[in-house]
């Protein structure tokens, strides 16, 4: 799936440098990709099955190399890129997660140079560097902020003993995320055949001259948007629960240690970890943070989970005679505790990133078979 780290620019000379060829004919010999051709590669529907004749897209004959919601979120990603791309002249890990806390843009890396001839690396407000905003918030030391994020690891770190209480409600509630799913898909897969018998019986419409070329159009587009979104949907049916288990004890795992981790890891996992627990963090002019933590991190270490399971604490029975759950915890009756585990269960099956979570290796936190000086790189 489309990450939208790569500008075209950068994957075009990535796959050239891997040998990827334009297709040579008799009088134009093949030549390495551009990024030109790439971008017009990217955007053919060829690629996920249709044929363009006459302005419309007819299904093809020939076997879809990607699949239609894929071929969308790489247009989507192209969009967004349509004021153009830039290449940075001074990367940093921390570029792209840190925002101006007073008016919400961009922070750009910026060398001064002292007296001394010291140089030192700044954070400077990108609306006021580009005079888009009245912005006023000075710059400030990139070695500060990295301290004050490495501080916010340890702030939201969960302890063991609640880890636990979480992985227990979060595993007892996808499970019963999956009996329900199942129902919803099966309505999914009936709506995506019915939609998919309309568009042939439009398209026989058309061959026969029953329909215009108008109609067809805005009835092809009616029934694109229906299946895209339920293709969308069905994607979520293809998660096996076993491995949601697994990504959901990772990333368990990974608030528990994440502080440590985050400290010891090289700039390329700190970027990663950045990614995966931030939607973005808005820096003031005094260091200080405010971060808003992404799914599925702003559950288990935001304070509606917390209250959840100290109201289930508290709920518990006080009497050692009666019975409980293996886990400690009895079943949630508050409507409001049984709403908050459920949205964390279904975040965690649908916001782990396998790219972020589980397939980079190093970003493992610590554990009691790893000795602590060991570096998660």
């Amino acid at each position: 799936m489309p990450s939208g780290d790569w500008t075209v620019a950068a994957l075009a000379e990535h796959l050239a440098g891997r040998g990827l060829t334009t297709l040579g004919t008799p009088r134009v010999p093949s030549v390495p990709i551009t990024a030109p051709k790439l971008n017009k590669l990217l955007l053919n529907p060829y690629y996920k099955g249709c044929v363009r004749f006459k302005g419309a897209l007819h299904p093809g004959k020939h076997e879809p190399l990607v699949d239609e919601h894929t071929w969308q979120a790489v247009q989507d990603s192209l969009a967004s890129h349509l004021n153009g791309e830039r290449t940075r002249d001074h990367p940093h890990f921390l570029k792209g997660t840190v925002f101006c806390g007073a008016c919400g843009s961009r922070l750009l890396v910026q060398i001064s140079k002292a007296r001394s001839g010291v140089y030192y690396p700044y954070f400077m407000c990108s609306g006021r560097h580009s005079k888009r905003n009245n912005c006023r918030q000075k710059a400030v030391l990139i070695d500060e902020v990295e301290a004050r994020i490495e501080e916010h690891y340890a702030q939201i770190a969960l302890d063991r003993d609640f880890r636990l209480k979480v992985e227990a409600l979060l595993t007892e509630e996808l499970k019963t995320v999956r009996a329900e799913a199942e129902v919803e898909f099966a309505d999914l897969r009936r709506q995506r055949e019915k939609l998919e018998r309309e568009r042939e019986k439009l398209m026989q419409a058309h061959y026969e001259g029953a329909i215009p070329l108008e109609l067809l159009k805005r009835e092809q587009d009616r029934i694109a948007t229906g299946l895209l979104e339920i293709a969308g949907k069905l994607n979520a049916s293809n998660l096996q629960f076993d491995v949601v288990a697994r990504n959901l004890q990772a990333a368990l795992d990974l608030t528990v240690d994440c502080a440590l981790a985050y400290k010891t890891a090289p700039d390329h996992i700190k970027k990663q970890f950045n990614q995966a627990f931030f939607k973005r963090i808005l820096v003031n002019s005094d260091t200080s943070l405010a971060p808003e933590l992404a799914p599925p991190f702003d559950l288990p270490l935001g304070p509606e989970l917390r209250s959840a399971c100290r109201r289930e604490q508290s709920e518990a029975p006080q009497n050692a005679n009666e019975p409980t759950q293996s886990s400690g915890l009895v079943p949630m009756s508050n409507n409001s505790n049984r709403q908050a585990r459920s949205q964390a269960a279904l975040s965690l099956a649908h916001g782990l990133s396998k790219r972020l979570l589980v397939e980079v290796r190093g970003f493992e936190p610590l554990t009691s078979t790893l000795p602590a000086s060991r570096s998660p790189s």
